[in-house]
């Protein structure tokens, strides 16, 4: 929260701010307000935790990549071909996880399932969110390369889900992402 900017923004507005930091296997909720923060939690949300080459074949597989993807309904391993539709549904359900733990209290019992920390009991009213890390990229659309990994699709599905309302308060603008 400090380093993306959220807690500047909080302190010089007077907001309270959820700053979300996605990064490769992890992200980590801060949630500040007159530039203090209150409460953190992180969650196994990434955009590494999934890797395919060139030909659309797994090369990397974290558990949390494997838990999302059996929660999308497929079995995957090492070595499997995956198409772009089916990693969709990964990250829609990546995305909609992260929605629920941002909105719902308590969390359901799937948000807690990937939790790495106690949750945030309450995150109460919300003036904004911003988003940091290197997910953050493709949320702000500040970077369009593929890198293989999950980032540029969880990127526009948090970005979609922001634009819906379906997160705990509106988009801000970036501050530091990556």
């Amino acid at each position: 929260a400090y380093g993306s900017g959220a807690a500047r923004v909080s302190f010089d507005e007077g907001k309270r701010i959820l700053n979300i930091d996605i990064g490769g296997g992890t992200t980590k909720l801060g949630l500040v307000e007159n530039g203090r923060v209150l409460a953190t939690a992180a969650i196994h949300i990434g955009g590494r935790l999934l890797v395919v080459d060139g030909d659309r074949r797994i090369v990397r597989l974290d558990p949390a990549g494997r838990h999302h993807a059996r929660r999308a309904g497929f079995d995957w391993t090492v070595g499997d071909r995956v198409g772009e539709s089916e990693l969709e549904r990964v990250v829609d359900g990546m995305a909609d996880l992260l929605a629920a733990a941002v909105t719902q209290g308590p969390p359901p019992e799937e948000v807690l399932a990937v939790h790495l920390t106690e949750p945030v009991a309450d995150f109460g009213a919300v003036d904004g969110i911003m988003f940091s890390g290197g997910v953050s990229e493709y949320i702000y659309r500040r970077e369009s390369r593929d890198f293989g990994d999950l980032g540029p699709l969880l990127g526009e599905a948090l970005r979609r889900r922001a634009e819906a309302g379906m997160l705990a308060g509106p988009l801000l603008p970036a501050g530091e992402c990556i």
